[in-house]
């Protein structure tokens, strides 16, 4: 099929939270803008656990703090993080750290220079996309194209040409705006096409948090009677056989664990019971489990992109900045 044009303020390339926020930023000043999303799943692993307190003042000023607020685990539900040899023997520490509902309250009582409009929410992504992707589908100068990927971006003139094609392949069009925005992630295809370099340290090598990482989104209702400690949010294990952190997702029964694949281990090798039995080492005992998604991630990055802007094309997110713990 032919190229087809079509002509908007602003192509934003990524819907993740970057992406969408900034979709939301612009429709509220009524900017037409195409969001590009070339998965056509809903569907997302478990990532980055946290939004801190500026993000959430952003979410507080766009008039949707108190919904992000409500994701993810309940209101009464301790964000302590926890250190044990294994989650079901010995606690070694911890630091107690404030429901969602208890921080409404703190924010409120704060003063002088630790004040605050809002203060951080553990939440998984995952969630906090579903309000941000409600938020901007509401918004009529907002078009979220799903399944749908740049191919080029490239500035002419005063105005940005995008190709872009359905994720199948069957259809490619010609999108021309007044700007674009790479919000696609560490990988950012965007970057590559502008020529820019992260610059910063990477491919750091540690016993754990330094290289290729194994992550697993779980189901198991028994795990928090299997644990004779208080809940947390953060369950950190150290102990001679593996290392691993333990995220508690709803409060209920879903969870993400990540460990560290040995050298030379490829985590497509893995079965699944060998996977699940990660997560008996670090947790003491054998239990029920049901794996929902696994996934590998290399950690020990510190990294930023030499410039974030070229002419009528920008970068934001992780497309720019890749700071792994």
């Amino acid at each position: 099929m032919g190229v087809r044009q079509r002509g908007c303020a602003v192509v934003i390339v990524g819907a993740g939270p970057c992406g969408l926020t900034l979709a939301i930023e612009l429709g509220r000043w009524r900017i037409p803008v195409i969001v590009l999303e070339e998965k056509t799943s809903r569907t997302r692993f478990p990532a980055a656990n946290a939004t801190q307190a500026r993000t959430m003042e952003h979410y507080r000023r766009l008039g949707f703090a108190e919904e992000i607020r409500a994701q993810g685990l309940p209101s009464d539900y301790p964000t302590d993080i926890a250190y044990f040899d294994r989650y079901a023997r010995h606690e070694l520490a911890r630091f107690r750290l404030p429901s969602a509902g208890t921080a409404r309250e703190i924010v409120r009582t704060l003063s002088g220079s630790w004040s605050a409009a809002e203060l951080p929410h553990r939440c998984s992504q995952m969630y906090v996309e579903r309000v941000l992707r409600t938020h901007a589908e509401a918004m009529d100068t907002v078009a979220i194209w799903e399944g749908w990927r740049a191919i080029s971006v490239r500035q002419v003139g005063e105005a940005v040409e995008v190709e872009v094609e359905r994720s199948d392949g069957n259809d490619n069009r010609m999108l021309r705006a007044s700007y674009a925005v790479g919000a696609d992630g560490g990988g950012s295809r965007t970057r590559k096409a502008l020529g820019c370099e992260l610059v910063g340290e990477s491919g750091v090598v540690r016993d754990f948090m330094g290289g290729r990482m194994f992550a697993m989104h779980l189901r198991s209702p028994a795990l928090y009677r299997a644990i004779p400690h208080a809940p947390a949010w953060q369950y950190w294990a150290v102990n001679r056989e593996r290392r691993a952190v333990l995220i508690a997702l709803n409060g209920r029964d879903e969870f993400v664990l990540h460990t560290q694949l040995a050298p030379g281990q490829q985590a497509d090798l893995l079965s699944d019971a060998d996977a699940i039995s990660m997560l008996h080492t670090v947790h003491g005992a054998n239990l029920d489990v049901e794996l929902i998604a696994r996934s590998a991630w290399n950690a020990g990055y510190t990294l930023v992109a030499e410039k974030f802007q070229h002419g009528r094309i920008l970068l934001a997110g992780d497309a720019v900045h890749l700071f792994t713990p």
